[in-house]
């Protein structure tokens, strides 16, 4: 049996590919015809038509394998031909088969030789995953099945076999109440809650410490990562994506007057967080470089909530009167529905600086009208200002 890629697939990157390249080359042409530009010594002229050059080959060449893609069952063997990453595995040589979001990957259990990786563009993939669940175990099932059975003989999860049953079901609604409420908190406090919100704020600052908790609480039974071939309840979600939405929009909305003020003491908060979330943990192991870069990416993320938390205790709760300066409106403007005005320069700053102000904030002023400038002491003692009301 061979499978192709899906026709309509092909169709799609032929026409994308070909209007992409020919526009590439009409604008080559246009810049060699000019010149002035074809006599330059510019580097970014030069780095533009290199840079160009490349992404025509790279269309041309995911063109080619996007033709030639073929995949093909034989009677002793299984072979993925057309493309970078070719392979073949004789019968006795495979040791079973994942679905992941990319497409199927089929395992070997021979160590020389690599796993064969099937995309999703490939046409009759159920017959695929038919012919294969056949003969061979679906290796991410075989892997939730033996961490099942793993969790119900811990004893770190309870004396008996139906309390760590319980436990896992416990952890379960907890993990997912949690991953629920901060998706909901998060994408809300972005995107919904007021201008300068302090209760959006404390709730996103707070589900992560919360979610920490509960990971420590249940004694490993809830994980970090974010897996499909996994028993273990994630709560990824509520570990994340709260501080991620909350720096977004105090980058965005809290005008600190200088920002190393704020990286520096989430720098060292951060550390703290990575530690704590990594003390005891037994579900990583490093020893790749995917567990490290894993924790990277965690360290990354806490990074970013912490410099959301202090921004935020630091302006969000700051009672100080605030030292007054006036300045002129330069420049008025609305960008990804957000509203900024640009300032002239004001006591501690110098030159021309842009500022967020709120949507009724922005509606009452106008270019070239004097506003006062409030310098706030910040909770923290982290500098910051705002427009005074």
């Amino acid at each position: 049996m061979t499978f192709k890629t899906l026709r309509s697939w092909a169709i799609v990157i032929f026409i994308a590919s070909t209007l992409i390249i020919g526009l590439i080359i009409w604008t080559l042409v246009q810049l060699f015809s000019n010149p002035e530009l074809s006599q330059t010594t510019s580097i970014v002229f030069w780095l533009t038509v290199l840079l160009s050059a490349g992404l025509v080959i790279y269309l041309t060449l995911g063109l080619m394998i996007t033709i030639r893609r073929k995949f093909t069952i034989e009677d002793n063997k299984v072979k993925l031909s057309g493309t970078l990453r070719n392979g073949e595995l004789l019968i006795s040589e495979i040791k079973g088969y994942r679905i992941s979001d990319k497409g199927i990957v089929i395992e070997s259990n021979n160590l020389l030789k690599k796993s064969v990786r099937i995309s999703n563009y490939i046409e009759k993939k159920d017959e695929i995953i038919k012919y294969l669940s056949a003969s061979y175990p679906d290796l991410d099932q075989q892997k939730i099945h033996a961490e099942n059975t793993d969790i119900r003989q811990n004893g770190d999860f309870g004396s008996s076999e139906q309390q760590r049953i319980d436990k896992l079901k416990s952890a379960q609604k907890v993990a997912k109440t949690l991953n629920i409420t901060a998706m909901i908190v998060a994408i809300g406090t972005y995107f919904i809650a007021p201008y300068h919100d302090k209760y959006s704020s404390l709730a996103c600052i707070f589900i992560p410490l919360t979610a920490l908790f509960f990971m420590k609480y249940y004694k490993g039974l809830i994980r970090i990562d974010e897996r499909k071939d996994t028993a273990y309840p994630t709560i990824y979600a509520a570990l994340f994506i709260p501080g991620v939405f909350l720096f977004l929009k105090n980058f965005r909305d809290l005008n600190v007057l200088d920002k190393t003020n704020v990286w520096i003491p989430s720098t060292i908060t951060s550390i703290a967080l990575i530690v704590a979330l990594l003390m005891g943990n037994k579900e990583f192991i490093f020893n790749s470089w995917k567990e490290y870069a894993k924790v990277f990416g965690f360290y990354i993320s806490m990074l970013l909530y912490s410099y959301g938390t202090i921004a935020s205790l630091n302006c969000l709760f700051d009672k100080s009167d605030g030292e007054t300066y006036v300045a002129s409106i330069y420049e008025m403007e609305i960008s990804t529905g957000k509203n900024y005005i640009y300032l002239s320069p004001w006591g501690p700053l110098t030159e021309i600086n842009k500022i967020s102000v709120s949507k009724a904030m922005y509606q009452k002023l106008n270019s070239n009208e004097q506003v006062k400038v409030l310098l706030m002491k910040g909770k923290l003692g982290i500098p910051w200002y705002k427009i005074a009301e």
